[in-house]
């Protein structure tokens, strides 16, 4: 069985651009919410959990750097291995991780974005 092309995987799995960079498709959104200061979007609610297809090609690359406000957990299922910065502006610490599948050259099959890092 040979790995399937970025454009399998697409149609497939329903991915759209995302407006950062990479291809998405949403494949949960909890209907239980809670209220938060986060008044820039629906008022502050949220949802207690959502979930995510994420994938970068080489065609839609991922754009600037952006800060979360929630944990992110990012899984490794294919592909080729991806370095994560993850800058911490309180601090002033930076944290790389590598995102993939060789874990006796340091890779992680699962890397976790704290909260507020850029």
């Amino acid at each position: 069985m040979s790995a399937p092309t970025k454009e399998e995987l697409i149609e497939k799995l329903g991915l759209i651009k995302h407006p950062e960079g990479g291809y998405f498709a949403e494949t949960l959104r909890s209907p239980d919410t809670l209220q938060t200061d986060r008044h820039h979007w629906n008022n502050g609610v949220r949802s207690q959990a959502t979930c995510i297809y994420y994938m970068q090609t080489d065609d839609n690359p991922v754009g600037l750097p952006n800060k979360n406000m929630s944990s992110i957990i990012h899984f490794y299922h294919a592909g080729a291995p991806s370095l994560h910065r993850f800058f911490n502006i309180e601090d002033g610490t930076v944290d790389e991780q590598v995102l993939g599948p060789d874990v006796t050259r340091g890779h992680r099959p699962q890397v976790v974005c704290p909260a507020n890092t850029w």
